[in-house]
């Protein structure tokens, strides 16, 4: 039902275009054509793509977009569960970059030391004498 509807929209887009590229002359019609049948579809594409996944409207707000800086991109690993064993600020800095944000390793400890007072993550010092942060409960 959904792909008969899809099509009779678009088959109503493509009569738009055609009536207004009919009143062009040859060298310019399909030109004409071309412009205003991309126009129509990208004003109708959430329309159109609606019908087809409404679920695209929903990706954005699930996206890590929303953690913004660099305490966004460690709540953003925080709530991926990557604190759930273990890491060294090497690893953190790694994962950091693998998601997009990129701030020099020097400014994580100051960031994490406060999401150590907050009590989300846990500092431990390892046998190798590097902490180690983990997420607490």
């Amino acid at each position: 039902m959904e792909e008969k509807i899809k099509k009779e929209k678009i088959k109503d887009l493509v009569r738009q275009a055609i009536e207004v590229s009919d009143s062009f002359r040859a060298p310019y019609k399909t030109k004409v054509f071309e412009i205003f049948f991309s126009f129509l579809l990208e004003n109708n594409k959430r329309e159109i793509i609606g019908q087809i996944s409404p679920s695209l409207d929903n990706k954005e707000s699930k996206n890590k977009t929303s953690f913004k800086g660099l305490s966004g991109g460690i709540e953003f690993l925080i709530q991926e569960n990557f604190f759930s064993t273990e890491r060294t600020l090497k690893e953190v800095h790694d994962e950091l970059i693998r998601n997009s944000y990129h701030y020099p390793k020097t400014s994580l400890p100051s960031v994490l030391i406060l999401l150590i007072r907050k009590k989300q993550i846990a500092r431990i010092l390892g046998q190798d004498k590097m902490w180690r942060y983990i997420f607490t409960k």
